[in-house]
């Protein structure tokens, strides 16, 4: 007996079914879920698709699919993340974060908790190759390796804003290291201090979606490019670690150069030189 989809109009409401697979039809919605999993270490649960998958093969991503006629979109939740991993999610420990209104699907954007090991978890044969835990840092070098399914980077972006506001954690500067990461540029190469008044003397910004120790969002130092910049995509090669202030910096350049660190001590003089700090790398 086939499976079929509920049809839901564009204030959510259900109108219909249709066989899974089968074209929706204008102005009608399937409903889908997207389930991020997270333990206490601040890691993500991510899984492998099958070399053979449709789409996105071999690519990594979060456990999610389409809800099934007369699931709700926790029923679906559960399933979900039963079928592709062999776990269960606890409600008690689970929480809907938003939904993403996609042409012609809702989706739901679930945080799910859990300390599961690898090695306890049944991955479905059929669709999963691999799973394996990774931080923040992991994610954003996967997305600019072309390694993370870029339709479920909204979601995710749900996810991280949300743990922002009820539980902010401090992310660990030296998950950086070596990793490709964008860094969104609020005080480019030649702009002042809004306080200090000082000129910056290379572009500096923020890895967006993290909390650094001081509250506000992860600082980078971008070396080797000699323009003002917007945004930059590059590997974060060493970290100034600041042992009289908890702000952390990293230290981002493009990839393949390998500056030193009296190299970098001179170009960070501008600002670092009223800091205690160590090069770490």
């Amino acid at each position: 007996m086939s499976e079929k989809n509920t049809l839901y109009d564009n204030l959510r409401n259900p109108v219909s079914t249709i066989e899974r697979g089968q074209q929706i039809p204008s102005g009608l919605n399937k409903l889908s879920v997207h389930v991020w999993i997270v333990n206490d270490a601040g890691e993500y649960l991510l899984q492998q698709r099958m070399g053979t998958a449709k789409k996105f093969p071999n690519m990594w991503g979060q456990t999610g699919g389409g809800a099934i006629a007369g699931e709700s979109s926790w029923d679906a939740c559960v399933r979900e993340t039963m079928e592709e991993l062999g776990l269960t999610p606890d409600p008690e420990k689970s929480v809907l974060v938003g939904t993403i209104k996609r042409p012609m699907d809702f989706v739901d954007v679930w945080l799910v908790h859990s300390n599961a090991k690898i090695s306890d978890l049944k991955p479905q044969a059929s669709e999963v190759q691999s799973v394996k835990w990774v931080t923040l840092a992991d994610i954003q070098h996967m997305q600019y390796d072309n390694e993370f399914i870029p339709s479920i980077v909204p979601g995710f972006n749900m996810v991280l804003n949300y743990q922002k506001m009820v539980n902010p954690t401090p992310v660990n500067a030296r998950d950086f290291l070596g990793k490709l990461v964008r860094v969104q540029m609020d005080r480019p190469l030649g702009s002042k201090h809004p306080k200090h008044g000082f000129t910056y003397e290379v572009n500096y910004g923020f890895i967006p979606n993290t909390i650094s120790g001081d509250g506000e969002e992860l600082d980078a130092y971008v070396l080797g490019i000699d323009t003002p910049l917007a945004t930059f995509t590059g590997k974060c090669i060493a970290i100034i670690h600041r042992t009289n202030d908890n702000d952390d910096k990293l230290i981002v350049v493009p990839d393949g150069q390998n500056p030193t660190n009296e190299y970098i001590e001179q170009k960070t003089a501008f600002q670092e030189q009223w800091f205690k700090h160590t090069i770490v790398r």
